[in-house]
């Protein structure tokens, strides 16, 4: 053969000579299963972009298949890839990134993404009954002008007494509004997720809808201009709330108008029926 010009690459050194090593991971669903099949002996009236749209139905298929089936299907390549440290739910105790957890999010994710395409490629395309469209969150960053009026507290009128105003907002506006950046929590301590703890203090508003971030929007650029205490009627309701949460709000028809003129007292000039 070496007399012929031909090469034996039969021994796995001289096959891999020259062609750089692909690892392949037991989980590692994108090499493991192509997102297109081989067309063969297609009809010729078939074009290609029909072609493709079949080959996008096949794998979508496919992935509605193993994403059905109880236990989740896996590949086994030649070499297994360490897990990732584990996470647990804090409320149930469960871990939440096993390796069957980790496939079907990858699974989840290429499904989404093949459905997404095969719309834009046919708007006709019906998707399997069990698929629910991403809601496409909207969202906006409003930054709090603490550095210029730092003596007014914007955070406590956003936040309000126990969380409530905040509650109040996001169920008037149906946006979720939270607070973000340096100056946001107790010094030391930082949010849960870590979203935009280094930035400028600020309001992050999210809403399925462009209505939604609208009213959120609103409602928080006028929180954020500063208002006279006396003046201030939001401040006074949210005072009000935390009287009554603290049991210390007084009747107001209880109470005695300094302004008012001093009462004179006449005695009742009532006589008993039976007595008399």
């Amino acid at each position: 053969l070496e007399t012929l010009g031909i090469r034996n690459i039969s021994s796995t050194e001289e096959k891999w000579e020259g062609r750089p090593r692909v690892r392949r991971r037991r989980w590692d669903i994108t090499s493991a299963t192509p997102a297109t099949y081989p067309m063969k002996n297609l009809p010729p009236e078939i074009n290609l972009d029909e072609a493709n749209m079949l080959s996008l139905r096949m794998r979508i298929e496919e992935l509605n298949r193993r994403l059905s089936a109880a236990k989740l299907e896996m590949y086994d390549g030649e070499d297994r890839s360490p897990s990732p440290p584990p996470k647990y739910n804090p409320l149930t105790g469960k871990r939440t990134n096993t390796r069957d957890q980790r496939a079907r999010e990858k699974l989840e994710w290429e499904r989404q993404k093949l459905i997404t395409e095969a719309t834009n490629r046919n708007p006709h395309f019906k998707p399997p009954l069990d698929y629910k469209a991403p809601p496409r969150v909207r969202s906006a960053k409003l930054y709090i002008p603490q550095s210029q009026f730092p003596e007014y507290n914007f955070i406590g009128l956003i936040i309000g007494p126990r969380g409530n105003t905040q509650k109040r907002l996001e169920k008037e506006t149906g946006a979720k509004i939270s607070v973000r950046g340096r100056g946001s929590h107790k010094e030391g301590k930082r949010s849960k997720t870590g979203e935009g703890d280094d930035e400028e203090l600020h309001v992050f508003l999210q809403a399925d809808t462009q209505e939604a971030l609208d009213k959120g929007v609103a409602v928080i650029k006028e929180i954020l201009v500063p208002v006279d205490e006396t003046t201030n009627e939001h401040k006074r309701m949210q005072l009000r709330e935390l009287a009554e949460i603290n049991g210390t709000l007084r009747d107001p028809s209880l109470m005695v108008d300094p302004n008012a003129p001093p009462q004179t007292w006449k005695p009742a000039d009532v006589q008993c029926s039976i007595c008399h």
